[in-house]
């Protein structure tokens, strides 16, 4: 689906939750074609403000602070490379995202900006850290040409993932949504996700738990707001619950009873996981659907934290992050592709990739809102399975 349609059909989505009630959810966003040239004062050219920045950057105390989700892997990497690249260290504090959310409120409460940047999964950062007042607009600090250019990004737009352009979603990632053990499963045996209702396949999936946020939650928000809308999407979640299946929320776990034939299918599955099973020759694959697949930002999202302790570097770490050379070694070290059309996804798991023509949802704002509401109906149909 291109993005005009992708923009039309999410539009109706919005329309059927608004008819079955309930539902507040935003209007659809379109992200913005341009950035203010707000970050480049009349006469100085972006060049003189780059060398200005990196100089300013070197005085800070060669150091930054990012808080991150991000695995050890893709910390080492991009701090490596952005210290042999700029001199500049950067300290990384980690933890889930609600833990640094915490955290960042409670450091504000006494007066504490000990951090400068933020790197954890674009949902968090719309749900959580911008409403918590935790988080700058990203354009004034935008400097390099390669960054704005919106030429160099997927769709002709910069990737913001929010309104306020507040976040930056550097990654994408494609799910099908249902994984299969390939020795119990041949790739033919179902072709719609209403398949897996057939009285043959009843105990015999494993989801992951959709009633928290995470992959098994983002499965069916592209049922409800993609796929099927609401009602459709409520009465199928009925018949998964007669359908007795099991639900799980180790993410990890979920790939490997799979994998083992404990259970020959799976919903909602991590694609991260999923991944290094397939990398390691484990019998289990992405099994497509006639209702398509579904593309999050992933774990990628990008913030700039208010009032950063080292803002020049802060302003040089974005910028570098989000140009070609920072997204090549930031999507190479994630696994996932870059937002950026100019980024080789050649090392990257097929898998992860979409492919022109598929059928796909694509998660955005309204999509990344709606998460909790797709959750609180979650809770309701399926409650025979909380008990």
């Amino acid at each position: 689906m291109n993005n005009k349609l992708a923009i039309i059909a999410a539009a109706l989505a919005i329309m059927v939750l608004a008819a079955c009630g309930g539902w507040n959810t935003p209007a659809h966003y379109v992200p913005t074609q341009t950035v203010p040239p707000t970050a480049v004062a009349l006469g100085e050219t972006w060049q003189t403000r780059w060398d200005e920045t990196v100089a300013m950057a070197g005085k800070e105390g060669r150091v930054i602070m990012v808080y991150a989700t991000i695995s050890p892997k893709v910390r080492s990497t991009i701090g490596k490379a952005f210290k042999d690249r700029f001199g500049i260290e950067i300290e990384f504090v980690t933890g889930e995202a609600s833990e640094l959310t915490l955290k960042l409120r409670g450091e504000r409460q006494v007066g504490l900006y000990l951090g400068d940047v933020v790197l954890a999964g674009a949902g968090p950062l719309i749900t959580s850290m911008s409403p918590a007042g935790l988080l700058d607009p990203l354009p004034p600090v935008l400097i390099l040409p390669e960054v704005v250019e919106t030429k160099k990004w997927q769709s002709g737009v910069l990737p913001f993932a929010d309104r306020k352009t507040k976040v930056m979603g550097l990654t994408t990632q494609y799910n099908v949504g249902l994984t299969r053990n390939t020795e119990l499963v041949n790739e033919g045996d179902l072709v719609s996700f209403h398949d897996l209702l057939r009285p043959e396949w009843k105990g015999k999936i494993v989801m992951i738990d959709p009633s928290v946020r995470g992959s098994g939650s983002d499965l069916v928000v592209s049922w409800a707001l993609g796929a099927w809308g609401v009602e459709e999407t409520k009465e199928y979640l009925r018949g998964l619950v007669q359908q007795e299946v099991t639900l799980i929320r180790d993410s990890r776990l979920h790939v490997e009873w799979v994998a083992r034939g404990k259970y020959p299918l799976g919903l909602g599955a991590s694609k991260a996981h999923l991944a290094s099973f397939v990398r390691a020759g484990a019998p289990v694959l992405p099994m497509e659907m006639a209702e398509g697949g579904y593309i999050t930002w992933g774990p990628g999202g990008l913030g700039l934290l208010i009032k950063p302790a080292h803002p020049a570097a802060a302003t040089v770490f974005i910028n570098w992050l989000l140009s070609r050379e920072g997204q090549i070694i930031f999507s190479k070290a994630f696994g996932t592709p870059s937002k950026r059309i100019d980024v080789p996804a050649t090392d990257i798991d097929p898998s992860l990739v979409m492919v022109p023509g598929d059928k796909v949802y694509i998660e955005d704002e309204q999509g990344i809102l709606a998460n909790g509401q797709v959750i609180t109906m979650v809770k309701e149909v399926m409650a025979p399975l909380f008990k």
